[in-house]
C-alpha cells in the first residue's frame, strides 16, 4: 500500500506544519512539509508515539502525539540553527 495524505487538518507547532499521512493498516504519521520531522504512532492498543528528525530517532516514546510533535519541532530547530531555540509549543490547527 502506498502512503497517502489524509483529510485531517494540518497541525502547526512553533512554525512547523505537520500533515497527516496514512502509511499502512492502522499506521499513521504526521510529517513536516519538508519531510524532515516525522511523528509515528506505534499502532498498539495503548498507543505511544515516536519522533525522528532527518531519519534519526529522538530515542524516546511519547504518550501523546502533540508531545512528540513539540519534541520534533524543537529538535528540528536545534539542527537547523544551533543559536535559535524553540520558544515553546505554539499549536494552531488550520
Amino acid at each position: 500500500m502506498a502512503d497517502y495524505k489524509t483529510k485531517a487538518a494540518p497541525i502547526i507547532i512553533d512554525g512547523v506544519t505537520f500533515e497527516a499521512w496514512h502509511t499502512g493498516i492502522l499506521r499513521y504519521e504526521r510529517r513536516s512539509l519538508d519531510g524532515r520531522a516525522i511523528v509515528r504512532d506505534n499502532g498498539h492498543r495503548r498507543s505511544t508515539y515516536s519522533a525522528s528528525v532527518d531519519g534519526e530517532s529522538l530515542g524516546k516514546r511519547f504518550l501523546t502525539q502533540r508531545g512528540a510533535m513539540v519534541a520534533a519541532a524543537k529538535a528540528l530547530f536545534a539542527k537547523s540553527s544551533p543559536q535559535r531555540t524553540a520558544s515553546g509549543p505554539i499549536e494552531r490547527r488550520t
